[in-house]
């Protein structure tokens, strides 16, 4: 039911957008407890978009077919036939300023974040599942290429000195990871999706101190089809690690286990999650040039307990 007098949630909604902008500028999410006070009431005012993950000014959705960004061009039919918005965003972080494309639906739903600007049909399946569960999409926008000028976006999740320093970073990247991280406030979950090389050292066939391997059966047990997850103890020790690694074979999905420490973090957004997050954490990966991502999509959302929308 609408309230007979919307002036509180007009007020309520431009207080929340002020602390957005406010913490946008200085290269921060907003708190979650802001997004929660304004509920669907901002959603309705129409500026969800920009509570939502930032975006163009004054947070106008873009035509996607106008797109600089030629994975949104691809996919700018299922964008307008969904109704999802396409806005930039962008954070500077030691002289760098990174840029992003952020895709979103109006209907509530996971967030996915990509840190590699090559990986195409991943862009594609991250489309299908804004499209399809709600939420949106978080993607570097780094002009097609693996590598943001020079740096590994996935190898780039550092707030300190000390974790920085392990990684070979000239220093710690902390706007940049709250950016990437803030997106994630308030979900149950923190999701990623890549695409890897047919044969290439990212397997379910892995077997180190760091990664364990396990196989699945039916449609998506291709070795180069896979789901990271990731924790801060040895699979054998660790219940929680366990329960989702027979959770996703249960669903079909190949399994890589991480067993994350301080001594070999490695920076990646898995890693970062493991150490410093708590909240579970997804990876879906498909071998460059497949078709077979979108229905990973839908066994993983189906095992977490998503709807389609």
């Amino acid at each position: 039911m609408q309230s007979r007098n919307p002036l509180p949630c007009v007020t309520t909604a431009m207080m929340v957008l002020a602390m957005v902008v406010a913490g946008q500028a200085g290269g921060l999410a907003a708190p979650a407890s802001a997004q929660e006070a304004a509920g669907t009431d901002v959603a309705q005012l129409g500026i969800f978009d920009r509570l939502r993950g930032g975006g163009r000014r004054g947070g106008n959705c873009m035509d996607p077919s106008a797109s600089s960004d030629q994975d949104v061009r691809r996919n700018s039919a299922a964008i307008s036939n969904a109704r999802l918005c396409v806005t930039q965003d962008s954070v500077t972080d030691g002289g760098l300023t990174w840029r992003f494309t952020i895709v979103s639906s109006r209907a509530r739903g996971p967030v996915w974040y990509m840190p590699h600007d090559d990986e195409t049909q991943a862009f594609d399946a991250a489309i299908y599942a804004v499209a399809r569960y709600g939420g949106r999409l978080v993607a570097v926008d780094g002009n097609e290429r693996r590598q943001y000028r020079g740096i590994d976006g996935n190898r780039h999740f550092a707030r300190d000195r000390s974790a920085a320093a392990r990684c070979g970073m000239r220093g710690p990247s902390t706007n940049y990871t709250r950016f990437v991280m803030g997106q994630f406030r308030g979900q149950r979950h923190v999701l990623s999706i890549h695409n890897n090389t047919r044969g290439g050292g990212v397997s379910v066939n892995m077997r180190s101190a760091k990664n364990t391997g396990f196989r699945a059966r039916g449609r998506f047990s291709d070795p180069d089809h896979l789901v990271f997850i990731a924790g801060k103890q040895p699979i054998a020790s660790s219940r929680e690690g366990q329960t989702w690694r027979d959770r996703l074979l249960r669903a079909g999905l190949n399994v890589v286990y991480e067993h994350v420490t301080p001594r070999n973090n490695d920076c990646s957004m898995s890693n970062y999650v493991a150490l410093n997050d708590g909240r579970p954490y997804f990876n879906i990966e498909a071998v460059h040039g497949s078709r077979i991502q979108k229905g990973m999509v839908d066994a993983l959302m189906a095992m977490l307990g998503y709807r389609p929308r």
